[in-house]
This record gives structure tokens, sequence and C-alpha cells, in this order.
């Protein structure tokens, strides 16, 4: 079934690195501006100061109203007539820093706050709020054969609001009505013309009855120009193309630009029309490009990467391609429909050249469009590729796109995702905050360097290079100047292959809607004094490192002004652990044994760290301490520092090794069978004794392994694989020798491995 867009921001992420005085807006009565006049916005919040400012994205003055207070604000805010509608953020400036951004729609509309009646004339933009089983409502005067559209934007502001609206005349009886649909992301539009002259009255509720926190939302009334997709979603890198528009003017054709490098490229609004809503973009990349053919015969694929753009025009149609593979080789199929607002319930179906089904994908975690990894059967060159819906549904609005791409060796595939967690960082003089990169590597495994596109003058980043396989790096940005002017950057990561990527706000909520404004980074000054807060790494252990099963101490030395105060503090490392219950699984994920404080008149404390067994994918990994300063009852945090970075290898403390690596040989023996014999050793490090376990996976039917244990006094061993006499001459790959043992003796359960080693088995002809 189709999900709609997940909009949860991660607070624990957040949190850890907001400073105490940066202004916290919680709501704002309009989130919207008309384009060509004034709209009044009223901010309510925390830490607002004396003269709070915005942050905008385009050049214009906000007006402070007078009144404003440390908890509210009011703006007069005046657009000139040439501002592009859409989406933009907007963020509130105040002595103690930047706010997080708030998403404001920019139209040619009234802007104003929900109100039981519209007493003027239409279109208007309503903002307001739900909670609960709560339902709103508001009349106006309808006239017969007027063209009326209701739209509500709430889902791609974040809201957790999934709406439903009715239209009903004079006598309650219900005309129209629309509830949360796929190709707006989970919002909602009616189009109705009316029947008569009449009052009509507007009902808003939450489809559960159940809205969540926070129930927000933009209901557009009126008419108004606007675009639900663009066809295709992707264009080829450098290559000037023709796209469409789909909503409800007649299609809309315009003209790609000439696109250097992969990314996301905003198209401009076509120059009739007042528009309003997401910005129209497609992404830029260096796939080549196929579009659906529909007539026959079967469409031809060739040259990997590449994409298909399709469409699924009649109810259970199966668009079928002809993909030309090689043998043994491991692709990836990747189908987007629901991610771009299709009305398509995919599906992937892989058949043989005979039309016999091998392979079939449907869902993914977190998406209904299927993902699917396949190696191709030996001896097979062409395989067919089908795409459908899962419900049999088609129409003109059931476009997809499909990916095709080679994942047989790492080289392969250099597309990489990055995300952070940080949406905005203010910054004192001789200041340093610390934040993590993640990324998702797609197969490659080399370096990443991550730069901002725009610093203040003064600021600089250091530890921003990702090393090979790693999960992520912690990057440290350090000002030693007085403050500057706020600006908006981004984050970019580039590989050693010269591919660049935006680095995305960790779950934002314009990821997929308009990704360019999901990596949008505000920065500003503090103009605040902040008490004096340090911390440093006191008398670290040599060769420290992460040890799987093992427990690390940190010793730490804190200084602060004030003796009295107490001081928390928190782990930060660069593992991206996997999640499980959208929480870091309790497995694989590095913690602090228990919560640690600096009592008042101490300085120094020890934060003892659990590393589980694993399995880690990278070989190092960055740590560090953040130091809160905090209030007399806890609950206000008054400074932050950080411990310097410390990257820290990866250290197995069990290896096992052998004196044959790589191939092992023996004499087919067809009588008693065929053994391969070799020596082998395990070496304990880091505390770790006893007995160790070793097991061979990947042996041939009918095989064995010997020995199963060395013992605890032993290290040396006489390693013996032993083949039944039924198995002929061959070469036997794929077999991994791994030792196991138990770190800690009170938890014999919990056993590390150590890292595998691949034998390959050569058996030979016994001589004639």
């Amino acid at each position: 079934m189709n999900r709609f867009l997940q909009l949860t921001f991660s607070l624990f992420f957040l949190a850890f690195i907001a400073n105490a005085s940066e202004p916290l807006v919680r709501t704002v009565d309009v989130r919207g501006l008309q384009v060509g006049a004034v709209t009044t916005l009223v901010f309510d919040g925390d830490g607002f100061g004396k003269s709070p400012k915005l942050l905008l994205p385009f050049n214009v003055t906000p007006v402070l109203k007078t009144g404003s207070t440390e908890k509210k604000a009011s703006f007069d805010i005046t657009l000139p007539a040439d501002i592009v509608p859409g989406f933009y953020q907007c963020s509130l400036l105040a002595e103690g820093g930047v706010s997080l951004p708030v998403l404001l729609g920019i139209d040619h509309l009234v802007q104003k706050p929900f109100a039981v009646s519209i007493d003027q004339p239409l279109p208007i933009a309503m903002h307001g709020t739900i909670s609960g089983s709560q339902i709103l409502e508001t009349k106006f005067q309808g006239t017969k054969g007027q063209q009326l559209m209701v739209e509500v934007e709430a889902q791609k502001l974040g809201s957790k609001l999934q709406p439903v609206l009715h239209l009903y005349n004079s006598k309650k009886l219900q005309v129209a009505w629309s509830w949360p649909v796929p190709h707006l992301f989970g919002d909602t539009r009616l189009e109705i013309t009316l029947p008569e002259d009449d009052t009509y009255t507007i009902a808003l509720h939450d489809l559960e009855y159940a809205a969540g926190a926070p129930g927000l939302f933009r209901m557009k009334v009126g008419k108004w120009e606007f675009f639900d997709q663009v066809i295709p979603t992707v264009v080829a890198e450098g290559k000037v193309k023709a796209v469409e528009l789909m909503g409800n003017m007649p299609v809309a054709k315009l003209n790609m630009p000439t696109t250097k490098g992969a990314g996301s490229v905003v198209l401009p609004w076509p120059t009739q029309g007042k528009w309003s809503g997401m910005r129209p973009f497609v992404q830029s990349g260096s796939s080549k490009e196929y579009v659906e053919t529909q007539a026959p015969p079967m469409q031809e694929l060739k040259g990997l990467p590449l994409m298909v753009h399709g469409k699924l025009l009649q109810p259970n149609e199966e668009d079928r391609y002809l993909l030309a593979c090689t043998p043994k080789s491991k692709l990836r199929f990747d189908v987007f429909a629901e991610r771009i607002g299709s009305a398509v319930d995919a599906g992937l179906v892989l058949r043989n050249d005979k039309g016999v089904e091998i392979a079939r994908a449907e869902d993914r975690p977190g998406s209904s469009d299927p993902l699917l990894e396949f190696t191709v059967p030996d001896a097979i060159t062409s395989i067919q590729v089908c795409v459908i819906d899962s419900q049999g549904r088609g129409g003109p609005k059931a476009n997809y796109r499909l990916g095709i791409e080679d994942i047989s060796t790492p080289e392969t595939s250099a597309n990489i995702n990055l995300i952070t967690p940080i949406q905005r960082f203010s910054l004192s003089t001789n200041s340093k905050m610390v934040f993590p990169v993640w990324a998702i590597r797609n197969g490659y495994a080399g370096k990443i360097d991550v730069q901002f596109s725009q610093l203040p003058k003064g600021v600089k980043i250091e530890g921003n290079v990702i090393p090979p396989e790693a999960d992520g790096a912690l990057i440290t940005v350090t000002t030693n100047t007085e403050a500057t002017l706020p600006i908006v950057t981004t984050l970019i990561g580039k590989n050693d292959k010269g591919i660049s990527s935006e680095v995305g706000v960790l779950n934002h909520p314009l990821q997929r809607l308009q990704p360019w404004m999901a990596s949008e980074i505000a920065v500003a000054p503090v103009s605040e004094k902040a008490p004096s807060l340090s911390i440093a790494w006191n008398n670290l252990p040599k060769n420290i490192a992460f040890v799987p099963g093992m427990k690390m101490n940190l010793p730490v030395k804190v200084s602060r002004e004030d003796l009295a105060s107490v001081v928390r503090l928190t782990l930060i490392t660069s593992q991206n652990a996997p999640k499980v219950n959208n929480q870091p699984d309790p497995k694989v994920a590095v913690k602090a044994e228990k919560a640690v404080e600096v009592a008042a008149k101490a300085s120094d404390a020890t934060v003892s760290v659990l590393v589980p067994v694993g399995p880690f994918p990278a070989s190092v990994y960055d740590i560090t301490l953040q130091a809160e300063l905090l209030s007399a009852n806890k609950q206000v945090v008054l400074a932050t520092a950080y411990a310097p970075v410390l990257r820290l290898p990866l250290r197995i403390p069990l290896v096992v090794s052998i004196d044959k690596p790589g191939k092992l040989e023996a004499l087919f023996d067809a009588k008693k069978g065929s053994e391969f014999l070799f020596k082998g050793k395990v070496e304990r490090s880091d505390g770790l004794v006893g007995d160790v376990t070793l097991v061979a996976t990947g042996l041939p039917a009918g095989a064995r392994f010997e020995p199963a244990l060395v013992k605890a006094d032993k290290n040396e061993f006489d390693g013996k694989i032993i083949l039944p006499a039924t198995l002929m001459p061959n070469e036997y790959k794929g077999i991994k020798l791994t030792a196991s043992g138990v770190p800690d003796a009170k938890a014999p359960a919990v056993k590390v491995n150590s890292k595998e080693v691949e034998l390959v088995l050569v058996l030979k002809p016994a001589p004639k």
C-alpha cells in the first residue's frame, strides 16, 4: 500500500548542538507571505531578545513592530512583485544566535490566520493548527458555476496532520470531499464547480481524528495555478531537454537549460498564471536515459547505469523492457513512484527470456517503492524487466522512474548520500561546535571530502574528511572573530571520483519535495556573552581504540568560572548505528555506560563507553564528549563546550591467521576423501582470554573442519578440512574461517568475532 511522507525530526540529534541562548520559535500565526503586498507575521517562543530580526533568502527588510517582547515578536514584511512563488525557509535572529527555520509558502494569495468566515474576495490562504479530534470550519459565499479549489498543505510543512476536507452547502449536505493522496505527499486538494449560489462551509479535520503535534496547516481557497508532477524527473547531465509540468493548466513544456554536474535543477514557472505551491525541479544525473515507447516490440535497454521514464496508462498494464546483461553480474533495480508523488503502488518483476518470473520486489522499508539487488544467473545475457501497479491501477498520473546500475564491485557505484542532524548553528567569539556527517555509501568505499559552500570570515572547518569505508566523521567548526553577518550555507561532499553530493538535513520534510532546501544550514553570530566553559582530555590511556566487547574509559578535566555549577557530559560519535524500532540497535550502538555529571566544585570525571561486539563496518570512528554547563535547577544549558575530536581505530581483540593464505591444495582421493592441512594461530589481546571457537562457513556439502576449539592455554592449532570422496576435483571458493571468543567471563553468551580469513580449496586430480 502507499505510504505518506514521514516527517519526524530527530530531536535527540538536534538537541546536542543547540545553545541555551538560541531563540526558540514555537508558533507562527501565518506561515506564508503575499507577493507584491505587506504580510504581518507573529512569532511566539523564547529568547527573542530586545531586537530580533529575520533571516530570509531574498533582499527584503522586515520591520519589527512596536510591542514585541522576549517571547513574542511581530514583523511587517513587504515583498516586491518579482519574488518567485514557492516555499522558502525563514529563521529568527537574536542576540543568542539563530532559530531553527520556519517554512513559509509564498504566492499571490492573501495570507490570514484561520477564521470562522471568509469576508474578502478569493483566493486566500488561511493558516492555523488542529489537535486531536478537532474539526475547524469556515464559511464563504459561492456562486453557481464558480470553479473552486480548496487545498491543505500540512505534511509538506512538517505537520503531523493528515488533512481531510468536506464542503457542505447551507443545508449541511456534503457536495464534495477529499482526503490525503500520494501525489500531494499526504496532503489533500478538493476541486469542484459550485452547483448554486449559496453559503458554503469548509470543514477540516485529521484523517484519524487524532492529529499529533505539530498540527499546523495552510489552507488555500479559490483558484490558482499549480503543478503536481514533472515528467521526466531526471535528465541526463549536460543535455538540453524539454520537460512537462502536469497540473491544472494545459500541459506546460519547459526547455531545460544545459546542466553541469549532478544535483537538483530548479525550473522557472511558466510565464502565464498565478502559481502556488512547490517549485518544479528535476534531478540532473549521468545515467543513460530512456523514455518508454508504447508500441511493440519490447523496448531494449543497453548500457549501465541507465534510467527509464514510463507511465502505466491502463489498468493492469505491465511495462516490459529487455535488458542486456552480463552473466554473474550484480544489478540494482530501483523504482521511483511513491517517492516522486506518483499515483502508483509500484511492483517490479524480472523474467527470463521465456517470460518466466525469476524475481519480484514490492515495498521497501519506509516506502512502497521496490528495490531489488539481483545476481544474473550463469549463461543469461538478457532479462525482461517489468514494472506494474500492485493494485492493478493506471492513469495519466501513474508515472514512474526505473533506475538500473551494476554494483558488482564498489568501483562501479560512486553515488553517495550524505546526511547531518544540524540545521543551524550559532557562533560566538572563540567558540567551537562539533557535529556528525554520515555517509550512505551505496557501494562506494572511498574517502569523502566535506566542505561548506560558504562560511563567514574567520570561521574554519576541521576533521572534514570521511575516511574510506567509515560511517561518517565528526566535523569541528571554530571561530576566532567577533560577530559576523548571518548566512545560509550548504555542506557538500565530494568523493575521490569527483562526484559531489549535497549533505541533507536528517529527516527534513522537504528532502523529496524541494531537496535543495533540505540541505540549507543557517549560520549566525552570538552577541550574548556565555559563561566560560572548557573540556580537555586528561591522561587518556595509551593505544586507546574501539575494541568490540570491551569498555573504554574517557577521562576529562572540565574548567568553568562558576565552580558551583554542575556540568553534564554527553558522548558523541561518528557511528551511524542501524535502527530497530526507530532507535539505535543496542547490539551495535556505541554508548555511555551511564549518565555522567561533573559535580559542583569538581573538575575531573570519567565517561565509560560500552563498545558492543558489533559487527562494525568501518576501521576508524570519531569520538568526543560534549560538556553542558547547567543552571541551578538543571533545566537550562548555560554554555556548551567540546573535547577535541579523537579519530580512533577499531581493534579486534581476536585475530586468526593461517600459514597458507589464499589457496589450499590437496589431491583427490576416491576412497578416503581428501584432506587440506594447514597450521593456524589465534592472537588474543585487550584482556580477552579463554577458549576460542573456530568455525569454517561456506564448505561444500558433506565437508567438515577441525579443530572446533583452541583451549585458553594454546595459541596455535593444526587445521584440517576434509572433503568427502563424492566431491570431484575442482576449485571450491567462498569458504571463510572465523574465530570467536568471550571478552567478558561474566557474560559467556556474548562473543566477539575475528575478521574472516577467506580460503579457496583446490582439489587436484590424483596422479595416474
